[in-house]
């Protein structure tokens, strides 16, 4: 009796299963400095179209560095899962 083909399947369910859940966590992680710049420039884009590159990257590196010395976070992904209550 051959196992091959349904040790190919635990394999490949594995493989799966593990994909699937590191998508998960890569999609709730916290915004790193890049992501976090990246989505300044386009909120204040949104704001304000006549806004150049250089104004903005300005705009927003104050603004994060003013939420970093304020130990304030950055609000979350809209995707993240909410906090149960308590």
């Amino acid at each position: 009796m051959n196992h091959m083909p349904l040790f190919s399947i635990a394999i490949l369910a594995s493989i799966m299963t593990t994909q699937c859940f590191a998508d998960d966590a890569m999609s709730h992680a916290t915004p790193n400095k890049h992501q976090q710049m990246k989505d300044c420039r386009y909120k204040h884009q949104m704001q304000d179209v006549n806004l150049s590159k250089s104004e903005l990257d300005r705009v927003c590196k104050d603004e994060l560095k003013a939420q970093k010395q304020s130990g304030a976070t950055p609000p979350p992904p809209k995707d993240a899962p909410k906090e149960p209550a308590q």
